[in-house]
C-alpha cells in the first residue's frame, strides 16, 4: 500500500507523507526553538535587571551605609573632641586658679615678711592667716608648715598684740587655725590657739 486516503480524499505517496511529517516536526522544532529562545531570553533579560537591580541597590545601601558609619563617626569624633577640649580647659583653668592663689599667698606672705621686719608683729600675723588659708586651698604643705611656724613666730614677740588691726579678728582667726592647720601640725595649733584666746580676754 503505496497510498494513503486523507480527509479530502486526496492520495499521498509514501514520500510526500514522509515529507509532510518532516515539515510537521521541522516545523515544531523551529517552534520548540524559538520557545527555548525566547524564554531563555527572558531569563537572561530578568537574571541581567536583578543583578542590575541588585547592584544598583547594593550600591546605594552600601553608600548609604558607609556615610551613615561615617557620620556616626565624626559624631564620635565630634563628642570625644569637644570632652578633651573641656577637660583641657577645666585642666588649664583650675590650673590658672591655683597658679593665682599661689601667687596671692606668695605676695601674702611677703606683705608678712615686710611687716615682721618693721615690727608689725599683729599686721604680719594677719598677713600670715590669709597666706594659710590661700595656701590651704593650694594644698602646698610645705607652706602651709611655714605659715604656722612664722605665726607662732609672731605671737612670741613681746607685746605682738599692741597694735592689732580691724582686720584681725581673733575669734576668726582661731576658726580658720582650727580648720586649716593639718593634725600633724597639732602642737602649733594648740600653741596658736590658746595665744589667740588669751589676747581676746584682753
Amino acid at each position: 500500500m503505496d497510498t494513503i486516503l486523507l480527509k479530502t480524499k486526496e492520495v499521498l505517496t509514501k514520500s510526500e507523507l514522509v515529507d509532510f511529517y518532516k515539515d510537521i516536526a521541522q516545523q515544531q522544532s523551529d517552534n520548540y526553538t524559538t520557545l527555548i529562545t525566547v524564554l531563555l531570553g527572558i531569563t537572561v533579560v530578568l537574571v541581567g535587571s536583578t543583578w542590575l537591580w541588585n547592584f544598583l541597590v547594593a550600591k546605594n545601601q552600601i553608600k548609604a551605609e558607609v556615610l551613615k558609619t561615617s557620620n556616626k563617626n565624626k559624631e564620635d569624633l565630634k563628642v570625644e573632641i569637644e570632652r578633651l577640649v573641656n577637660e583641657k580647659f577645666v585642666e588649664l583653668d583650675n590650673s590658672l586658679c591655683k597658679k593665682l592663689k599661689n601667687n596671692e599667698a606668695h605676695l601674702a606672705r611677703l606683705y608678712a615678711v615686710n611687716c615682721s621686719n618693721q615690727q608689725l608683729f599683729a599686721i604680719s600675723i594677719s598677713w600670715w592667716l590669709t597666706a594659710l588659708r590661700l595656701y590651704h586651698e593650694t594644698e602646698d604643705q610645705t607652706l602651709i608648715r611655714v605659715s604656722v611656724e612664722q605665726i607662732i613666730y609672731n605671737i612670741n614677740q613681746p607685746d605682738w598684740h599692741v597694735n592689732i588691726p580691724d582686720t584681725l579678728d581673733l575669734g576668726i582667726a582661731i576658726q580658720e587655725v582650727e580648720e586649716l592647720v593639718p593634725i600633724i601640725l597639732n602642737t602649733e595649733k594648740r600653741q596658736i590657739i590658746n595665744e589667740f584666746r588669751l589676747r581676746i580676754g584682753q
